[in-house]
């Protein structure tokens, strides 16, 4: 009787010994009585019903003898979320090693019957076992410590390998009223919403940016900063979630992390290139301005240019944004002007009220100005990736073509893949043609001495065509050749 207990108690001892030693699956138990062989589902969701709403699963399982895991993140406007709002999700097949590691962090944890989730807005999350040959409603799992869950976690998210931003949420106050910027990811692709407006959709490369300027404020995780002194000044949020279901969250009240405000700011351009790049464009007045067309142009680098018509004396520009879902430009060339648009479709409806006024044409509130021209193709887009050879440019005046020589830069070639492109010019200061491409184009702006003949880009989104003198800051086109140099004569009738 000695000798078994002796022998029971080594036996126990040694089954004590495996159960603490890590990667011993075969010895492993999750709960009181569930071995590693009758494990046949573990799952672990986070499902919160906060906005926005954001779904993660974790979920192991064998299939067919081979252990496997899966994972799926959702995001979405509305809870409940469906799987429609799944933004990435994937099935990895585990090495022994990886199974191994996962049976370590459910090392003595308890299974217990399964209560059902009442909707109380708790989170989670919530992790439950199926064993082998257990209820079909599966046991409620609880880990052994805090630890174990953390390690789980962990492994999860290496197993998923998604460390893919899918909301950045980054609002900075110190403003009358403050700036929100949001992104978000879902099936359909990236999206901005700033403030209270609409969503805006986010190309490749611009979430490439948003993405790599969001990884530096990673570093920011955790930092909560604040400094009584200052009665009045900045302050900031930023949310940071990943597909992998890890977080970053920062704030701080006239308290900034190292880098904050040259990241901040880096971030801020990148949004607002995409807040504005649907906007860019020619806007015509339909009343007219002074002796023909009054055009407005706002370029997507946030400067515009406006001309009253062939009879002003005046071409102006500035800055413009979007701010509450209201276009403001801030005059900038020689009066300290600001002019207010509300945007429609196709178009700019102008807000006098809360305008100054133009220098020489008075539109009245609500004048629509309206978009013109197309935007130009993508070369990212283009259908075919074969080299083409650059098409011919040609150049007429009152319908007689006439013999240019082209610069050969980005801008000329911008310019080519607009054509077909009739431009309207008119007259201006006695010695150009001036008229409004439809759209900004490549700039290389140098200043630049012209005379009779010089063809240029101004300020981004200007035909220019000289038959006099003048100096300014233009990205050259070309020249144009006119028998016998009579310029005006030649302007008139195309020989």
């Amino acid at each position: 009787m000695r000798g078994k207990g002796r022998r029971a108690g080594a036996l126990l001892l040694a089954l004590l010994m495996l159960l603490a030693c890590r990667g011993a699956p075969a010895d492993t138990i999750a709960g009181p009585d569930v071995a590693p062989e009758d494990i046949a589902d573990f799952y672990y969701t986070v499902d919160s019903s906060a906005w926005p709403p954001r779904y993660q699963r974790y979920r192991f399982y064998m299939e067919d003898g081979q252990p496997r895991f899966f994972h799926d993140t959702r995001q979405g406007e509305d809870w409940p979320l469906t799987e429609a709002d799944s933004v990435y999700s994937g099935t990895v097949a585990l090495t022994r090693d990886q199974w191994v590691a996962f049976l370590d962090c459910l090392r003595d944890g308890r299974a217990l019957p399964r209560e059902e989730h009442t909707e109380t807005g708790d989170e989670g999350p919530w992790t439950y076992l199926y064993p082998a040959s257990g209820p079909a409603e599966g046991l409620a799992f609880t880990f052994a410590s805090p630890g174990r869950r953390a390690d789980f976690e962990a492994l999860c998210r290496a197993l998923a390998g998604n460390h893919v931003l899918t909301r950045l949420f980054f609002l900075r106050g110190g403003e009358m009223v403050p700036r929100i910027w949001e992104v978000t990811r879902t099936a359909a692709g990236c999206s901005l919403r700033v403030d209270e407006g609409e969503p805006l959709p986010l190309t490749p490369a611009q979430v490439e940016a948003l993405e790599a300027a969001a990884a530096g404020m990673a570093a920011w995780d955790g930092f909560r900063g604040s400094d009584p002194r200052v009665l009045d000044g900045e302050s900031f949020s930023l949310t940071l979630a990943y597909a992998d279901g890890t977080t970053v969250q920062a704030s701080g009240e006239n308290a900034f992390p190292e880098g904050y405000h040259e990241a901040a700011e880096a971030l801020e351009a990148i949004l607002r290139q995409v807040q504005r790049a649907p906007l860019a464009g020619t806007y015509r007045y339909e009343g007219e301005g002074l002796g023909g067309d009054f055009t407005l142009t706002l370029q997507a680098d946030g400067t515009y240019t406006f001309y009253e018509g062939p009879l002003s004396s005046y071409l102006g520009g500035g800055t413009w944004e979007m701010w509450y879902g209201q276009v403001w430009l801030t005059e900038e060339r020689g009066f300290d002007l600001s002019f207010s648009f509300l945007p429609a479709e196709d178009a700019l409806v102008y807000l006098a009220e809360s305008s100054d006024a133009f220098p020489y044409v008075t539109p009245a509130d609500g004048a629509r100005f309206i978009r013109t021209g197309e935007p130009a193709q993508d070369a990212d887009n283009a259908d075919s990736e074969e080299e083409v050879e650059p098409m011919a440019l040609h150049m007429s005046i009152g319908g007689r073509e006439v013999p240019v020589t082209w610069e050969e830069n980005a801008s000329v070639a911008a310019l080519r893949a607009l054509a077909p492109l009739t431009v309207q010019l008119s007259m201006y200061g006695g010695f150009e043609q001036v008229g409004a491409i439809g759209q900004a184009l490549p700039r290389e702006d140098r200043q630049t001495e012209t005379g009779p003949g010089d063809i240029v880009l101004y300020s981004g989104d200007q035909l220019v065509v000289f038959y006099g003198h003048n100096a300014w800051a233009y990205t050259p086109w070309g020249m144009w050749t006119c028998p016998g140099r009579r310029w005006r004569r030649c302007w008139a009738t195309g020989t």
